[in-house]
């Protein structure tokens, strides 16, 4: 069994704008047990589409819906740069 490549492969998540799938930004949401100490996060954290999200290499902001993107997506983006345009 292969390892996983990027974020694409895990997620179905990369950037829209220049296509980088190895590091994002994204708003999650979590528990945590908060005292007069401070706080410390309690449990797993999630996110969801409606979730901030940001590219680490270009700077592009949206949603993590407006980020995903599966393998497929990507080839096709790809392939429709190097030919001058969508098909």
């Amino acid at each position: 069994m292969s390892q996983p490549t990027d974020l694409r492969d895990v997620f179905d998540l990369g950037c829209p704008a220049c296509g980088q799938a190895n590091e994002l930004v994204i708003m999650i949401s979590t528990l945590a047990r908060v005292t007069p100490d401070g706080s410390e996060p309690e449990g797993d954290h999630e996110w969801d589409d409606t979730s901030y999200c940001r590219c680490t290499e270009c700077g592009h902001d949206g949603t993590v819906g407006d980020f995903t993107q599966t393998v497929s997506d990507a080839e096709k983006a790809s392939d429709a740069k190097l030919h001058g345009g969508a098909q």
